[in-house]
């Protein structure tokens, strides 16, 4: 069955505490490849696409002009208002909107961020298109998201477990397909770093999976699937077991594309 809009607003709606608090979002090593990808300079307006409870846009630098954390569950938008006022971070803004249908005009920020929420969107590519459109020329994109490496097997398995602990999971794209997403949008790609995980000892299973209230059944699945899988795969998810629990990571690739500057014929 075909996953919509609303089945994300749905799913998000009622995790978002979860995610306010979440230490994956909110210390996770890639953060810092977030924040150096995205070069923001003073007086830089950023926008934050699927920005959730704003982690990432927190994260930015005080010294930009404004930052923009859109999002399409207002939820989520709700808790990322509490946690940027608690900071007094009074140069944040919130907007509901889609990332396929982004109501900025043409050439409005210095940097577009987004990171680990591409592996929503409906439409990858329409959401770049976005993301590229409101950029000016010479503004860079900066992408950090869970992936794999060009292995169908490790594909599979990863794609499986995601979508057992959330059903409105799209896709966990590779390097490459993050190349060649950039480049139909008219993105130049400055850097890509892969094989990147955010805690060195790996996530815990029973906190990823109560963060979005996972039922017992597929809790039992996925640490099943990852106490059981061929070593290779354990090696690359970095699957270990301790104290009762399962902690694992999957590999997140961090990606930073400039629009093309004007040209100037004169």
């Amino acid at each position: 069955m075909a996953i919509e809009k609303t089945d994300i607003q749905r799913q998000f709606a009622a995790t978002a505490p979860g995610y306010s608090a979440s230490r994956d979002h909110a210390q996770g090593a890639t953060l810092g490849d977030l924040v150096e990808l995205a070069q923001v300079e003073a007086g830089d307006w950023v926008l934050d696409i699927a920005t959730g409870t704003a982690h990432s846009a927190m994260a930015m630098p005080e010294s930009a002009g404004v930052v923009v954390g859109l999002d399409l569950t207002l939820p989520m938008l709700r808790e990322g208002r509490k946690l940027a006022a608690a900071r007094g971070l009074g140069y944040l803004r919130f907007v509901a909107a889609d990332v396929q249908a982004i109501p900025f005009a043409d050439g409005s920020f210095e940097r577009v961020i987004s990171r680990i929420a591409p592996h929503h969107f409906l439409d990858i590519q329409a959401a770049i298109r976005e993301a590229a459109r409101v950029l000016v020329p010479g503004g860079r994109l900066a992408v950090v998201d869970g992936s794999t490496p060009d292995d169908r097997e490790i594909d599979a398995f990863v794609d499986r477990l995601e979508r057992l602990h959330d059903a409105t999971h799209i896709r966990n794209y590779t390097a490459r397909e993050w190349r060649e997403h950039c480049a139909r949008a008219g993105l130049v790609v400055a850097e890509v770093r892969e094989g990147l995980y955010d805690a060195m000892g790996g996530k815990s299973l029973a906190e990823w999976s109560a963060r979005s209230h996972v039922g017992a059944p597929a809790l039992a699945e996925m640490r099943a699937m990852l106490l059981e899988a061929p070593a290779r795969i354990r090696s690359a998810l970095r699957v270990r077991e301790g104290g009762g629990d399962v902690y694992f990571d999957v590999p997140k690739v961090a990606i930073a594309a400039v629009k093309p500057p004007l040209r100037d014929d004169a």
